[in-house]
């Protein structure tokens, strides 16, 4: 036997095996084997589970006798008998999981549905990157034992020192690699001590010219030397690695992607995904390709990458017991509903497969004094207002789930019908007897955030890890409430979710009110925030701290000082412009900063030009602390304008920020307008490429006489020929300029004095 200390790298399930990979201090990475056999919790009518349980012994799918114990019932919190059934193999799992719904109102299965390695670290307490101490044995890397010396509730922690290498294609990702579109890759490091890596690694891009089988032994040769522990692509799910693998296959080449291990990795060379509704919206996501031995991050098919880098994907990874590379492709959602079945368990209660409580009946009044949503007060006519102040309450709605105990088995709960706490504007009431699962998971999550951000503010310029950390839990807290209404959701309930909406529309209302009688003007209110103005810049200034004290004593949720404006501006809605849009605003700080949100800078269908177009015009905006000084330097802005319409007149300016981005809504059969998607979609399929619904596509803006084209970023990288279309970008360069400037100044007038060539 051998004894080793290390990080918990990762963990793959294979039948009854787990394999984990353990990384220690030294850099050097080891794979150990345990046998792992899932538990399940099964109860309902007599003869149907009688039948289920005589099946399951004549299959021999059983590794221990059946035992009796008690759980409690999540929605009625009452002990009950379960029999607790240990499964011999992932087979068994599997064929139990494939029929649950055949099941449905005869036997109850709790708990069939964890993934095997969440179960696996559930039950030897273990989490990504905890350290521990393995013993096993050296022939055949069996698990002995397992020792955790990590709090998972611990604030700070290592991370060791990981080698990244970085790959993607130099032109578009849908190109297969050639001589034209050669493999890019990079090193970096990640983690501490990561100077001491850094001596090793090479500063800039290389390209790796891809010509048939001594590209595939070259990029093994890469993978040998650096002998990364993490590989970042850019869609390297959908198409970098599939193609890759599918080459190495097709030359009989054995790829290093994988770390040596006992096990015989057996891939099928496929590439593709899945399409999905997600409120309202069409999205695709990427078949997963993870590694063995290494982590895939694919940069391109992860949400939280995006938005919380490495370093969020590692913070909600150990949240939530889920191995990093499940972690980055799945959803804020995922990690929420694994931290509420870890609380769950602690709490005795049997996890149902999904949700068994429906939404209560309702008759039509009820239907409309209950299902209200958020409360928004529309932006003011006057467009352009100083000076003022927006204040928004910190994670208004967890933090009422969290204070008013909601969760789905606390709301209109069958114990406390008399006596419990009364929900505002409705007839529901909330338990006073026990702590909701949701409310107890997310009183954990805030906690953490909260320290996280103030250790973030007493850093100044080192405050990156922790932003980054505290980001990736503001995205679990912002779908925490999405997820209580959801109709999949494991932990979810409509009545739930409309409570929350409820508390918060009061307390919205008390800040409001309490906002008045203090002297200010309520500008605009969305949800969780308000948009105040006062005439007297150090009276606002004065007062808000004041008002924030007496809104929080009211409502029992901190109201804070988001940002003072020396100038704000509401522009008008571009279909009636009598009316603002409560998303779109930008204005100028107190402290010399600009804050916007909704215009084309913010959207990321906007191409490259003209958000850096914007962004000049803001520079120069965050000059003037008045609004009279912006439409004083009007000039200014209209050279600003005038560079940007040369730049674009000159053609010199390179294509590919000029490129469009949009999401594909359906197939290209469906489509019945000969527009932007359907040409891009038609010149993509006659290129040999496929384009799921969800997935995106780029495109220029092109012309043929007088007829407006739409050119595929593929076919103009192929081709390497484009002609833009100047008019059209022309227009759209106006448009853009006049989002932010005919609040101050008339754009019209002009218009004809800077007319199109």
């Amino acid at each position: 036997m051998a004894a080793i200390e290390g990080f918990v790298f990762d963990l793959h399930s294979f039948g009854e095996d787990i394999q984990l990979w353990l990384k220690t201090k030294n850099g050097k990475t080891i794979d150990l084997y345990d046998k792992f056999y899932h538990e399940i919790y099964v109860r309902g009518k007599k003869r149907a589970t009688t039948a289920f349980l005589q099946q399951l012994v004549e299959k021999n799918a059983l590794a221990k006798k059946i035992e009796i114990c008690y759980k409690k019932d999540f929605y009625r919190n009452i002990l009950l008998p379960f029999f607790k059934l240990t499964l011999n193999g992932s087979d068994v799992l599997r064929e139990i999981r494939q029929k649950l719904f055949a099941f449905y109102g005869t036997t109850e299965i709790h708990h069939a549905d964890f993934e095997v390695p969440f179960a696996y670290a559930l039950q030897k307490g273990i989490f990504p990157l905890c350290r521990v101490t393995a013993i096993f044995d050296e022939k055949n890397r069996r698990l002995f034992s397992l020792k955790n010396h990590d709090n998972i509730d611990e604030l700070e922690y290592e991370i060791p020192p990981l080698k990244v290498l970085r790959l993607k294609k130099e032109k578009a990702a849908r190109i297969p690699l050639g001589t034209k579109n050669p493999l890019v890759y990079s090193f970096d490091t990640f983690g501490q001590e990561k100077d001491n890596l850094a001596e090793k690694m090479p500063s800039r891009e290389e390209r790796l010219l891809w010509e048939g089988p001594s590209a595939l032994k070259k990029l093994n040769v890469i993978l040998q030397e650096w002998d990364p522990d993490i590989i970042l692509t850019t869609q390297g799910d959908l198409f970098l690695l599939p193609e890759i693998f599918a080459l190495a296959k097709k030359s009989g080449i054995n790829l290093f992607f994988d770390r040596p291990s006992l096990l015989k990795i057996v891939r099928h060379h496929r590439r593709g995904g899945k399409s999905f509704n997600s409120y309202g919206n069409i999205v695709f996501r990427a078949l997963a390709w993870p590694l063995y031995g290494r982590w895939h991050i694919d940069s391109a098919n992860s949400f939280l990458y995006k938005e919380a880098d490495l370093v969020g994907i590692i913070e909600l990874s150990r949240l939530s017991h889920l191995p990093v590379q499940r972690m980055a492709r799945a959803s804020t959602g995922l990690a929420l509903t694994c931290l509420e079945i870890e609380t769950a368990l602690k709490m005795n209660y049997a996890v149902p497969w999904q949700k068994s409580e429906a939404e209560n009946p309702k008759t039509l009044l009820e239907l409309l004094r209950h299902d209200k949503g958020g409360l928004t007060f529309m932006p003011p006519h006057q467009t352009l207002i100083s000076p003022a102040v927006q204040l928004d309450f910190a994670q208004m709605y967890p933090t009422i789930m969290v204070k008013h105990n909601i969760s789905p088995e606390t709301v209109n709960c069958s114990c406390c019908r008399q006596g419990g706490t009364k929900i505002p504007y409705t007839s529901y009431h909330i338990c006073r007897q026990r702590e909701g699962v949701v409310a107890s998971a997310l009183k954990k999550v805030l906690e953490r955030r909260s320290y996280l951000k103030a250790k973030a503010a007493s850093l100044g310029q080192n405050r990156e890890i922790y932003d980054k950390r505290q980001s990736s839990l503001k995205w679990m807290l912002v779908t925490s409430f999405g997820y209580l209404g959801y109709r999949n959701a494991k932990f979810g309930k409509l009545e739930s979710h409309e409570a929350v909406t409820a508390f918060g529309r009061d307390k919205l209302l008390k800040a409001k009110e309490i906002a008045e009688q203090m002297g200010f003007q309520v500008l605009h209110a969305m949800t969780d925030c308000l948009f105040l103005f006062l005439n007297d810049e150090e009276a606002l200034k004065n007062l808000t701290p004041l008002l924030c004290q007496e809104v929080e004593k009211a409502t029992g949720i901190t109201l804070a000082a988001e940002a003072y404006y020396s100038w704000l501006c509401f522009p008008p809605s571009k279909q009636n412009p009598a009316l603002k849009v409560p998303t779109r605003y930008f204005g100028r700080l107190m402290n010399g900063e600009m804050k916007y949100r909704g215009i084309a800078l913010r959207r990321k269908d906007t191409p490259a030009f003209f958000a850096e177009f914007q962004e000049k015009i803001l520079f120069l905006m965050q000059q003037c602390p008045t609004i009279t000084e912006v439409r004083q330097r009007e000039k200014d802005f209209w050279l600003i304008y005038e560079e940007a319409r040369e730049e674009l007149k000159s053609g010199q300016l390179s294509w590919q920020k000029l490129l469009f981005r949009r999401s594909v809504g359906k197939e290209l059969s469906q489509y019945s307008v000969w527009g932007e998607s359907r040409q891009v979609l038609e010149q993509l399929r006659e290129e040999g490429f496929s384009v799921k619904p969800g997935e995106k596509i780029r495109y220029l803006v092109s012309h043929r006489g007088k007829k407006t084209l739409y050119l595929a970023e593929e076919k103009i990288a192929l081709k390497e020929e484009v002609h833009v279309s100047r008019e059209k970008y022309l227009e759209i360069l106006h448009r853009t300029f006049c989002e932010l400037c005919e609040p101050f100044f008339s754009c019209e007038h002009q218009q004809k004095l800077w007319a199109y060539p």
